[in-house]
């Protein structure tokens, strides 16, 4: 192979645009720098070629709006690609034994027959992970969610021993409850009397799971943040007209992106701190992202096809411009009413709280529906949407309020006033009169 031929492979890094722009001409100076009997490219330039090209690639316009948008996309890309490789492990075998399976699994411990057997799908839900609780699964015996419940005539002590002279691997007995494992299977093992068992039967995580969910969230990771600057590029591209249009879908979607990223990062968090990691806190990746990445994802495909048929004008270098400053306060005002709007919510729900609470003292507010039979529902979604995505909105407005003024315009004042109740009311909903008045509301 040629040496030209080489460089062209290497300069395969950069983008289609770039290449039609520069291409010839980065070619022709490496060729210049080469040596008279050189046929293959020298490592360190084809290092600096793959990196410089990789970093054009995967380059989003310059400011702290667009980097804020490309990381919250690339994160939501890792973590829906993560939940996905979770999936798919339940597709390679059932995610819960068969009541039949289940039964057999059983009856080596207890030989007597079953005298139920129940079926507790639990799909979303995470493992025991209490440090303190003597439920959860010790580490080595890691079950899927979801589980049959056999419940059986026996005493522990019995169990525990025909289950060692088995071969499964038998855990400690601690308040009448101990796990075992063999092959696939975890058992849990408790009784609620001396006589009747309950042996609730689980399939096992697979040991792949943990590196395998490692490596879906990097490249799902990665791929976001491809698809974000691609999707952000074309938004510079576009008019005033198909901006709106894309904020319209991106910045909803973005909202909703970064809630089920918080969530689960949390949770992962909290449960391996707590516990310390196993490949079961995986699980929480499937209860965080299914229920926001319904109506996240779609509105971020939209605006990411409405960024695809945008004017095909690009510089003759990938010069990333500013927005100019009427699409920034287009941006502006819609974080600050979405922060307002939540604040609103929050505000009346007290109000009426103490409202009431001064009227009756320490009798019986009513029923929320009968006080404010009015805008109740309104209300309701605006409380708990407020709770759970205002900090998440903190990802737009804190980018907008760093470009400073001059980008933002007037609005700017109001958005730093309107970004503040996202920290300020979250921390108040945990304070007494925030419990109180949110417990009644919601009962």
């Amino acid at each position: 192979m040629s040496l030209a031929r080489w460089y062209r492979l290497l300069l395969l890094a950069y983008p289609r645009r770039f290449r039609r722009a520069r291409g010839t001409e980065m070619l022709t100076t490496l060729l210049d720098a080469a040596g008279p009997d050189q046929r293959r490219p020298r490592w360190r330039d084809a290092v600096n070629v793959l990196w410089r090209g990789l970093r054009c690639r995967f380059a989003v316009p310059r400011g702290a709006a667009y980097v804020t948008a490309a990381v919250v996309c690339a994160l939501f890309g890792g973590l829906l690609l993560a939940a996905g490789v979770v999936w798919a492990s339940w597709l390679g075998q059932p995610r819960i034994p068969e009541p039949a399976t289940a039964a057999a699994v059983a009856r080596i411990a207890a030989p007597a027959w079953p005298s139920s057997i129940v079926v507790h799908d639990e799909k979303f839900s995470g493992p025991y992970t209490g440090a303190d609780d003597p439920y959860r699964a010790p580490h080595g015996f890691e079950p899927n969610p979801g589980w049959v419940q056999v419940t059986v005539p026996g005493t522990v002590a019995d169990a525990r021993s025909r289950l060692a002279a088995d071969g499964w691997e038998v855990g400690e007995l601690t308040n009448l409850v101990f796990w075992a494992a063999k092959s696939d299977h975890v058992i849990q093992v408790s009784t609620v009397d001396s006589t009747v068992l309950m042996i609730d039967v689980y399939r096992r995580v697979p040991p792949w799971l943990g590196s395998a969910v490692a490596v879906g969230a990097v490249v799902g990771t990665a791929g976001g943040w491809l698809l974000a600057g691609r999707a952000l590029r074309g938004f510079r591209r576009h008019r005033l007209g198909g901006r709106a249009a894309m904020l319209t879908f991106g910045v909803p979607g973005l909202i909703g992106a970064m809630v089920p990223v918080c969530y689960a990062a949390a949770n992962v968090i909290l449960a391996t701190v707590g516990d310390g990691w196993r490949a079961t806190n995986v699980h929480y990746l499937i209860g965080a992202t299914v229920p926001f990445a319904v109506p996240a994802g779609p509105a971020l495909l939209c605006a990411g096809a409405l960024a695809v048929v945008a004017p095909r004008t690009p510089p003759a270098e990938p010069v990333l411009e500013p927005v100019p400053s009427r699409a920034w306060r287009y941006l502006a005002w819609t974080a600050t009413t979405a922060h307002l709007a939540f604040a609103a919510g929050w505000v009346i729900v007290v109000a009426i709280y103490l409202v009431l609470r001064s009227r009756v003292g320490d009798g019986f507010l009513g029923d929320p529906k009968d006080v404010v039979p009015w805008g109740h529902d309104a209300l309701t979604l605006l409380y708990v949407l407020g709770f759970l995505l205002s900090p998440a909105l903190l990802a737009v407005s804190v980018p907008l309020l760093v470009t400073g003024r001059r980008r933002v315009g007037v609005t700017w004042t109001l958005l730093l006033v309107a970004a503040a109740t996202a920290v300020v009311l979250p921390v108040l909903m945990f304070s007494p009169l925030g419990q109180s008045a949110g417990v009644w509301w919601m009962d």
